[in-house]
């Protein structure tokens, strides 16, 4: 506990040392700490929040005087980096009503493209629905 408070001394946030200790936050779970979990134990102000995470970061490369634990015994877990893009499985089909997958099998490519040419350009034109009066 005595780290804890020597490090929020540091930081100018000692008021928050008594809060620290009453809710049994080590040195070791420093990392472990959300802005939710910083509010749960009574940092009312975002800026305090925001300087506390900031610091807590910055402790990345610091050793602490935790006990050793056995790397091979406990799992490590990494969470997902902020800027990790989400992941969705996308299906695609592909379907040939008019049987054009067979045809260019038969035809050269430069009558393929010629006979698909109609089509492809009407595709471009816009549509005019005819309303029945």
């Amino acid at each position: 506990m005595h780290q804890i408070t020597e490090w929020l001394e540091k930081l100018g946030m000692s008021e928050y040392a008594q809060r620290f200790a009453e809710n049994h936050i080590e040195f070791a779970i420093l990392r472990d700490l959300t802005d939710q979990d910083l509010e749960k134990i009574g940092v009312a102000s975002l800026g305090h929040r925001r300087k506390l995470l900031r610091a807590i970061a910055d402790l990345g490369g610091v050793e602490t005087t935790a006990p050793a634990v056995d790397a091979a015994a406990t799992p490590t877990v990494m969470p997902p980096a902020a800027d990790a893009a989400e992941r969705r499985q996308v299906t695609v089909m592909f379907s040939d009503l008019v049987g054009s997958t067979s045809l260019s099998a038969r035809m050269d490519r430069k009558t393929c493209a010629k006979s698909f040419l109609p089509t492809r350009n009407a595709s471009r034109r816009p549509y005019v629905v005819l309303a029945d009066s």
